[in-house]
């Protein structure tokens, strides 16, 4: 998919944090860059169904159980003018 250029998105927090990961759901492919921002936001029934509309029908829920962090960090980092910076 490549790089997600979020920065037309309203934004009310300026936390966010990041690590290193894997898919949920099959094939649980690794080295995928999880952002999560530290607020909650919520989406539609729409938006969540097209989300899920490309998975494969065994895939539609996220039934994965919880990992380890197996020496992962969890970093988190704070929007200041536009930038952003880990801390």
């Amino acid at each position: 998919m490549g790089k997600l250029d979020t920065s037309h998105l309203r934004r009310k927090t300026n936390k966010f944090y990041r690590y290193m990961g894997s898919l949920t759901t099959p094939p649980c492919t690794e080295d995928v860059v999880w952002t999560v921002l530290a607020r909650a936001r919520s989406i539609s029934k729409e938006q969540v169904e097209a989300l899920r509309a490309p998975l494969a029908s065994h895939s539609k829920t996220n039934a994965r159980p919880l990992q380890p962090l197996n020496g992962r960090t969890v970093e988190l980092y704070k929007v200041k003018n536009g930038h952003h910076r880990q801390h």
